[in-house]
């Protein structure tokens, strides 16, 4: 990338396009180069920033991880434009939408809701399984917390009546996104613990309910499930991933249960989990996002960076 920023480039002349366009979409590339090589590509292809972003992003391969982060950075560049900007290009947003590309399909329906027209990406989203998974992947690139809220009926109707379980956890996934109505949130995303094919996605939406918003009931069948479900795990699998989420989200409900319950459930959770210490770095910023934490004396614990 350094030496790619060596190479000349003015914004008087078409032969600079090919540069300007590699540092655009160059993996790793920092904001503010991206931002100029933008502000270059408008002025020397005459077009405007939507269309530049759609083809950038059109071009990147979302099943690279890689790509896919810098197909993220484009979006939320191609999200942050004026509703102004974004309504006067809705007819390039919706050929997006049908693009091959499912990361720019998201990112087109998320445009929709950004240019004003939520009822539009919404009517979309019935057309196919395919359909609702670009909607419901596009609920967590839409900037705004109040765009978000507008499609959270359409979510839900999905996690409810879809019989695709791709479409469920993508749902579950997105519901968890937005904060409006996060007490009925975990209500119903709290009895998919119990249903394997869509526990992880679910799990970790209910993770970002704040402690106040998760019902007791429901919170005392996790923890119930949740030990069960420990205890014909081999002890080697219990610090997986998906298993590790499902006992950070017990161990947080314990807040939510009463004393006469909470004492057997501490004791059945400390017989079967071992602790583990997630940390992970923020983004852009030379730190993690734990500052301390606390282990008890003699207790095995797992540290995962």
């Amino acid at each position: 990338n350094q030496r790619l920023l060596l190479v000349e480039r003015k914004t008087d002349d078409a032969k600079y396009i090919p540069v300007y366009a590699a540092i655009l979409s160059r993996v790793g590339m920092s904001p503010q180069y991206r931002e100029e090589a933008l502000e270059a590509l408008v002025k020397l292809r005459e077009s405007d920033a939507v269309n530049i972003l759609i083809e950038a992003i059109g071009k990147l391969d979302a099943k690279d991880r890689d790509e896919a982060r810098t197909a993220r950075q484009l979006a939320s560049m191609l999200l942050k434009q004026p509703t102004e900007t974004l309504e006067s290009q809705v007819d390039a947003i919706e050929q997006a939408a049908d693009d091959d590309n499912a990361l720019l399909r998201s990112v087109a329906y998320a445009a929709l809701v950004g240019a004003g027209k939520p009822e539009q990406a919404i009517d979309r989203s019935a057309n196919s399984n395919e359909d609702s998974l670009a909607f419901l992947g596009s609920v967590e690139l839409v900037p705004n917390a109040k765009n978000r809220t507008q499609l959270r009926e359409q979510v839900v109707e999905l996690l409810s009546a879809s019989s695709d379980d791709a479409v469920r956890r993508a749902a579950a996934k997105a519901l968890g996104f937005i904060r409006e109505n996060q007490d009925n949130s975990f209500e119903l995303l709290a009895p998919l613990f119990q249903d394997a094919n869509v526990r992880d996605a679910a799990v970790r939406s209910m993770l970002k309910v704040p402690a106040g918003k998760r019902g007791e009931t429901a919170s005392i069948a996790i923890v119930n499930a949740w030990v069960d479900q420990a205890d014909t795990t081999p002890a080697c699998d219990r610090t997986i991933p998906p298993l590790i989420d499902s006992m950070q989200l017990a161990d947080q409900l314990m807040a939510s249960v009463t004393s006469q319950h909470e004492k057997v459930f501490r004791l059945r959770l400390d017989a079967v989990t071992v602790r583990v210490v997630r940390l992970k770095p923020v983004e852009e910023e030379m730190r993690y996002d734990t500052p301390y934490f606390s282990v008890q004396a003699g207790k095995s614990v797992q540290i995962v960076l």
